[in-house]
């Protein structure tokens, strides 16, 4: 046998064994994304990641699931949670943690001080909300001299 034929035939083979590697993942749910049907997942899962937080009913779910904040009973840290896949990343931010709050339109993003998770951007059903969160958001932020939420509008 010939190199390129050894070649080609080595290729196919790997190429036809990847192909089935991805469509096993398929067919076992591997790119479904996870989301929150409800503010209670949401906090479950901040309290399975973040020893001693005790979640209020007082949050707020992100359209689609796909993120969430709810405040600490007792007010003390603000909880975070979003998806990534099918995993959840969760912070729990005490005040003075969030590096910066800008809003924009119904999309709130939050800046961490966290290098694995620099920020977090969650999109809520209406701008009214989103301003809310965002006012609620900036008690835990640093706060520079005459410092506020970076506000920015489209015409």
């Amino acid at each position: 046998m010939s190199d390129v034929v050894i070649l080609i035939t080595v290729l196919g083979a790997s190429a036809i064994s990847v192909g089935l590697i991805i469509a096993l993942n398929a067919w076992l749910g591997g790119w479904t994304p996870r989301r929150f049907a409800t503010l209670k997942d949401a906090a479950r899962a901040i309290e399975d990641q973040v020893f001693g937080f005790d979640p209020s009913e007082d949050g707020v779910l992100a359209r689609g699931g796909r993120a969430a904040l709810i405040v600490e009973r007792g007010g003390g840290r603000l909880g975070l949670a979003t998806t990534a896949g099918d995993r959840a990343i969760v912070r729990a931010l005490r005040p003075g943690e969030l590096q910066g709050v800008s809003l924009e339109g119904s999309t709130l993003t939050l800046t961490l001080g966290d290098y694995t998770f620099p920020k977090a951007w969650l999109t809520f059903e209406d701008a009214a909300t989103a301003s809310i969160w965002a006012e609620r958001a900036e008690g835990f932020a640093v706060r520079p001299e005459g410092a506020g939420a970076k506000r920015a509008s489209h015409a």
